[in-house]
């Protein structure tokens, strides 16, 4: 009797610690888990009903995921659609992601279109069979190869962080102008800018676009000025006053063009220059006669693939003496 005792208990210890072990194995297993959303997240394949996409996605985790759920969520309106395998209208196949797979496309077809022409922030969560959930935000920030710390992306635009990457001209200095990290004090300037396409269409600039200086510190404190963008032949100020073919013209605007076969790298730099006091005027801008330290915000405007959008993008700080 005692034996048969102490055999059930080592029977029923033997399938508990089994069982430990399973979930052990389990934890171990979901923990491996890694799905990373490649750019640039998702493809549109079709852009009228029923709209069809691809969601691209990498598994660095070593261990072969099936994803059981898709949710897309729109920021914008608050609407959630869920994709299911097995739903006849918003549905998913190729939901099995082999470990090690780079660039999974997973097809999906849905009644609502997640296309970024919309201009709505969506939010897409991918949920496995073992419980995990991974979570994106489209359209995906750029990201690049270059090097980091030397330029900012702003959706699709590229803002360089190099010594020359903003320069002056005056009525003393010629083109391509001066570093404008130290520009002298009282005096008419232009700036001039780099930017760069990292997008898949052209960008128009717009009238409203500036360059705004917000001065701080003891010197400096409640002092601003702004600089309205230019026409690409502006070269420098006269004075007060500079040649007014030199306002800029919507209709002949500055285009920073894609580069189609690698968004990654971006297009051709553009120098983009600022110095107006307002759009349409041909009165240039010059800061306070004594020296003075100014934080520079860029606003840009921008029609890009058929919608107009607005940025206030922080810039750089610079020093009038």
């Amino acid at each position: 009797m005692a034996f048969s005792l102490v055999m059930w208990q080592v029977s029923q210890y033997d399938a508990y610690q089994q069982l430990v072990n399973r979930m052990n194995q389990f934890d171990i297993d979901r923990m491996t888990e890694n799905l990373v959303f490649r750019y640039p997240g998702v493809e549109v394949i079709a852009s009228t009903p029923p709209y069809k996409f691809d969601i691209i996605v990498c598994n660095t985790g070593g261990i072969d995921i099936n994803t059981t759920r898709i949710y897309i969520y729109d920021q914008n309106t608050g609407t959630m659609v869920i994709l299911d395998k097995n739903s006849t209208i918003n549905f998913y196949s190729n939901g099995f992601v082999k470990a090690g797979a780079s660039g999974h496309e997973i097809h999906a077809q849905s009644n609502y279109n997640v296309d970024e022409k919309t201009g709505h922030v969506y939010w897409i969560k991918i949920v496995t069979e073992r419980g995990r959930t991974f979570c994106t935000p489209y359209p995906l920030p750029r990201t690049t190869e270059e090097p980091v710390g030397d330029f900012i992306d702003v959706g699709p635009i590229r803002i360089l962080f190099e010594y020359y990457a903003i320069n002056y001209t005056s009525p003393t200095q010629d083109p391509p102008g001066a570093s404008g990290w130290a520009v002298p004090a009282g005096t008419y300037v232009f700036f001039r800018i780099i930017l760069i396409n990292v997008g898949t269409d052209n960008i128009y600039l717009n009238k409203p676009s500036v360059l705004r200086f917000v001065g701080y510190g003891t010197e400096g404190e409640g002092k601003t000025y702004t600089f309205f963008i230019l026409a690409a032949s502006a070269t420098k100020p006269a004075g007060s006053k500079f040649n007014s073919g030199f306002i800029y013209n919507e209709n002949n605007p500055y285009v920073l063009l894609p580069n189609t076969s690698d968004p990654y790298k971006g297009g051709p730099r553009t120098i983009v220059i600022f110095g107006a006091d307002k759009p349409d005027s041909d009165n240039s801008v010059n800061f306070w006669s004594k020296p003075a330290t100014y934080l520079c915000f860029i606003g840009l405007y921008y029609k890009y693939k058929e919608y107009n959008f607005g940025q206030t993008i922080p810039f750089v700080a610079i020093r009038t003496y």
